[in-house]
């Protein structure tokens, strides 16, 4: 919930309503992911407007962090998804999905990851993570 100004306005949300971190350090599966996503004869597939790629569930095991969220909420699949540079994709809640973990995964570093609260159809007040 976001807190009105005396403006009237709503606030951009907390940066702890955003996203929580992972406790965990990260074991691998974040640099199989670089390789992957900078391979040029990696195999990609069309998937919702996205570049898709599968990851083996093996994964799971061998991360401390995906064990632990295994162990709260089964895991029902590993993947990567890209997008073509200068895109924007709205974050929202998935009804297909049920729950799902997003990591930014940059070559350059000049990506942005934005949180927002709708204010109506068209606008959003947002919170930038750096």
């Amino acid at each position: 919930m976001m807190a009105a100004h005396r403006t009237g306005r709503m606030a951009a949300p907390a940066a702890e309503d955003c996203f929580a971190l992972l406790k965990q350090p990260a074991c691998g599966l974040l640099e199989h992911c670089r390789k992957l996503a900078t391979n040029p004869e990696a195999f990609w597939l069309p998937h919702l407007g996205f570049q898709a790629m599968a990851l083996s569930r093996d994964w799971i095991a061998r991360e401390p962090a995906m064990l632990a969220i295994e162990a709260i909420c089964p895991i029902a699949q590993l993947g990567i998804l890209r997008m073509p540079d200068h895109w924007v994709y709205h974050w929202h809640r998935d009804q297909d999905r049920q729950a799902s973990i997003n990591m930014l995964l940059s070559t350059d570093h000049h990506s942005h990851t934005l949180f927002g609260k709708s204010i109506d159809s068209t606008n959003m007040h947002c919170r930038e993570l750096a």
